[in-house]
């Protein structure tokens, strides 16, 4: 970790196309992408950090915009079916997620 280089940071803006559409996509260099969704009509910044001549674009319209909509069951008890809350959900996820330790304890 010592040798990796420093993170510089890219913003992109746009607007949400609804949570069962992506309303763009980032493209990682030479790694993929991630399809972005939010609400309809909220306004996104988005900052993607990663080394520097790392080339991360934005790609309006989507490579497919509904692949959102195609995922399985959420299983539980595993990692993935618990999702800790942002700042958007007033971090009720959080406050939830410290009640357990709690109880555990």
């Amino acid at each position: 970790m010592k040798q990796f280089p420093p993170l510089v940071p890219q913003e992109f803006s746009l607007e949400g196309g609804g949570y069962l559409q992506a309303a763009a996509d980032i493209t990682l260099s030479s790694a993929g992408w991630v399809a972005v969704t939010a609400a309809a009509g909220d306004q996104l910044l988005l900052r993607v950090h990663g080394p520097a001549g790392v080339v991360y674009s934005l790609r309006t319209p989507p490579l497919l915009p509904h692949l959102v909509a195609l995922k399985g069951e959420r299983i539980r008890k595993s990692p993935a079916y618990r999702t800790v809350g942002g700042a958007s959900r007033g971090g009720g996820g959080l406050a939830l997620q410290g009640k357990q330790k709690k109880k555990r304890a």
